[in-house]
């Protein structure tokens, strides 16, 4: 893991100096954060039926159905307000 961090961290810190931007044009913004020497790099992709967070190397750290990932986010809410 980079620098000692736990992958907890690593996913769900918030450091105050970076930025995830998901864009169709991900090459032509990579070419602008180096004419402005802004330090940027392609980290992943997105599509397909499955959510998939791996290191480089070693095995997935989330690897979970699209689908269980909605039906979770869309009952949310409502199952927490029956608890109240």
């Amino acid at each position: 893991l980079r620098r000692g961090l736990r992958p907890t961290a690593l996913l769900f810190g918030e450091p105050p100096v970076r930025v995830v931007a998901g864009s169709v044009r991900s090459e032509a913004l990579l070419e602008r954060a180096a004419t402005a020497a802004v330090p940027a790099a392609r980290i992943g992709e997105t599509g397909g039926d499955r959510l998939v967070v791996a290191p480089e190397t070693g095995e997935p750290w989330i690897d979970v159905p699209v689908t269980r990932l909605s039906e979770v986010w869309s009952r949310g809410l409502p199952r927490r307000l029956e608890a109240v």
